[in-house]
């Protein structure tokens, strides 16, 4: 490893752009480009080279695929940028801003799609392909007949419409949480290039009563015995034409969060320069301790990053892990979920929402029992900012104790080539699509140590200035909050050992002719070491970092980020993907417990003194387990520290109670990276 300390404008990477000299990619590429210049009738031409046929499956026969949101969202995108001349298909972010309020009325839309379109005949393509790899000029669009070179086809496609979620980077599936569900097919979200009108609409909700038929934006209840995966089928006969099918799947779970006591609609207490135009708001889902019928022992815990609006299934099922909020009710403690309007909004912004939520809770509560406060991942910084400002601006929070769960306090790690795959896909993906959204929100930008703005985007990436002036403000703000005692929780290791991930690697290689990506893990250091390439058609990237550390084998709470991409790529169909690592460092250990005057990700906490950290006490795990599980010692020890009840848990893993008074050897610098308490 290296040792010698850089400045922050040395770590970065470069772009090499270049072109794929196969002569079967340049004819693709070359088709592409007749290809806009030819009157279509449909109005839409079906050529994507991420998912060519998987559109076929959807013809509205009998013989039809079972789709899915991701799916739908993909034909969707594919359809949309098909379209020649005066669009008749809406853009799916406007279905998904349709959706909303539905989904605040707890209705499950679900949309259909339903058009005709033309795509190249198979046969033609791979003419065109032999002929390419032969080096042979062949016939060009422009010189032959539609009728020879494409099919005209249908597509009949449907799914419901649930909240895109994320943990933090990481899509969550789309589950609906109960058995009881509230159906509905807002004509809105209809797409169709068709002139008929829907005469009949008939669904089989796949709870065994068979089709019924129903209306357009008529809600229908509908009730599952059990959450086996569901089958819905709908059926629609256009004015004049045979009845056609769509079906899609479904799923349900059982588990859900209880009914709270209370929910509160918080509004930030002031705003935040450069943030929303109007006060950030939140919900505060209230539950009480057993035995309790108002709030004596509040603990607040705050929600993450991710997409959208907070999700109270989506928290409760974090918080609950290993039964731990159940089990701090039944011992007394009131818990105060808080969640977000925008959950990618600046931290400060929401920062704001959850002074409003401590404020609220200190007039709510019954007693002088002093609060508990904190959160997971982002949660921990949001309410770590609130606190100090409060402290800072003699608003007294009454809080005793402060907590974070696995949170980056110095910093979250997405792979650097990951982010310019997302960037590079972007156009012709929708799940690439909103990981870019995620990280060009405000903030992912604080939160990550490295940042890319572009696909072609060569230069520094851990001086973004909205993380510079997040971290200039907790430090003028008192860095951490001083009236109450704080604790951290880290989901790596504690020893300097890594995952097993090793640097400048094959994270995985997808291959096809016209597209793909061969990304590595983060090399060790070095200058203008590879990264990886990737490449569409004729338009062929190679990546390079410099003095970069190798995150992603590091100590740390894991994501699968790399398994992510790779499946994503395998899902399209074209060519092949081989999986060389799916996991890697999300959350470093030494971001989780805030270890001060280092930046050494593979530092070994265990050797260190107490005062290694900015908390008074932490835990580390025993494994290097995935980003916020909840594993039986980490339960063990929040219930105990946190939560105060008397419980053994395993002490084999590192924790500050763990290290020696003796190990207060200095810490040394770090191996490539300033600390960023000195770097403000």
């Amino acid at each position: 490893m290296n040792n010698k300390r850089l400045n922050d404008t040395t770590i970065t990477t470069r772009i090499e752009l270049g072109k794929n000299e196969n002569p079967a990619a340049a004819m693709a590429s070359k088709l592409f480009d007749l290809a806009e210049d030819v009157d279509i009738p449909s109005g839409i031409l079906h050529w994507s080279p991420i998912a060519p046929y998987k559109i076929t499956e959807f013809d509205g026969q009998q013989s039809i695929g079972f789709c899915d949101q991701p799916t739908f969202a993909q034909l969707h995108l594919e359809l949309y940028q098909g379209q020649r001349g005066q669009p008749s298909l809406p853009l799916m972010d406007e279905l998904r801003t349709m959706s909303k309020p539905f989904h605040s009325r707890k209705e499950v839309p679900i949309a259909l799609t339903f058009v005709n379109y033309h795509t190249p005949k198979k046969r033609f393509v791979a003419q065109v392909m032999a002929a390419a790899r032969r080096e042979q000029e062949i016939e060009t669009l422009g010189q032959i007949s539609v009728e020879q070179a494409l099919d005209e086809r249908y597509a009949v496609f449907a799914s419901a419409l649930l909240q895109d979620e994320f943990l933090d980077f990481t899509p969550l599936p789309h589950i609906h949480h109960g058995l009881d569900v509230r159906f509905i097919i807002p004509k809105q979200a209809f797409s169709t290039n068709q002139p008929e009108e829907i005469t009949r609409l008939t669904v089989d909700f796949d709870d065994g009563e068979g089709f019924r038929e129903i209306c357009f934006d008529q809600a229908i209840n509908i009730s599952y015995e059990d959450d086996i995966e569901k089958r819905i089928q709908i059926r629609i006969e256009p004015g004049g034409k045979t009845s056609l099918l769509a079906s899609f799947r479904f799923k349900v779970t059982k588990v859900k969060a209880p009914d709270p006591d209370e929910s509160w609609n918080l509004t930030a207490t002031q705003s935040y320069p450069g943030g929303s135009d109007t006060l950030a708001k939140g919900t505060a889902w209230v539950f009480y301790g057993r035995g309790h019928t108002s709030i004596e022992n509040p603990i607040i815990m705050a929600d993450g990053f991710g997409y959208g609006e907070s999700s109270l299934d989506t928290i409760w099922s974090i918080f609950n892990a290993k039964n731990l909020a159940e089990e701090l009710l039944n011992k007394g403690k009131d818990i105060i979920i808080l969640g977000y309007k925008d959950k990618a909004a600046y931290i400060q912004e929401n920062a704001f929402v959850a002074v409003a939520c401590i404020e609220k809770a200190i007039n709510e509560r019954i007693g002088k029992e002093p609060l508990v406060v904190g959160g997971a991942s982002m949660g921990g910084l949001v309410t770590r900012y609130a606190l100090i400002w409060m402290e800072k601006n003699s608003r007294d929070h009454k809080t005793a104790k402060y907590f974070s769960y696995d949170t980056p306090h110095n910093g979250a790690w997405v792979p650097l080539i990951l982010q310019y795959f997302a960037y590079y896909f972007e156009g012709r993906s929708d799940s690439a699509k909103l990981l870019v959204k995620l990280l060009q929100s405000f903030a992912a930008q604080q939160l990550l140590w490295g940042w890319i703005p572009s696909w072609d985007y060569s230069g520094p990436v851990s001086n973004n200035p909205l993380r510079q002036k997040l971290y200039t403000e907790l430090k003028n703000l008192g860095w951490f909050p001083s009236k109450a005692k704080k604790y951290a929780i880290a989901n790596g290791r504690g020893d300097g050992q890594g995952n097993g991930v090793p640097a400048g690697q094959e994270a995985f290689n997808w291959y096809h002719l016209c597209v793909g990506a061969r990304p590595n893990t983060q090399p060790d250091f070095g200058t203008n070491v590879y990264l990886g390439d990737m490449w569409i058609g004729l338009y062929w990237n190679k990546y390079h970092a410099s003095n970069i550390q190798p995150f992603d084998g590091a100590p740390g709470g894991r994501s699968d980020f790399f398994g992510q991409a790779a499946d994503g790529a395998q899902q399209s169909g074209w060519g092949t993907v081989t999986i060389n690592y799916r996991t890697g460092c999300f959350i470093p250990s030494i971001s989780a417990v805030s270890l001060k005057g280092t930046q050494d990700i593979y530092a070994d906490i265990s050797a260190l003194g107490p005062d290694a950290s900015d908390f008074d006490e932490f835990i580390c795990s025993q494994y290097n387990t995935a980003h916020v599980e909840v594993t039986d010692e980490l339960r063990d020890w929040i219930l105990e520290k946190i939560g105060g009840i008397d419980v053994k848990y395993h002490k084999a893993v590192i924790s500050s109670q763990s290290l020696s008074a003796k190990a207060s050897n200095p810490l040394q610098p770090g191996k490539g990276l300033t600390p960023i308490a000195e770097s403000m």
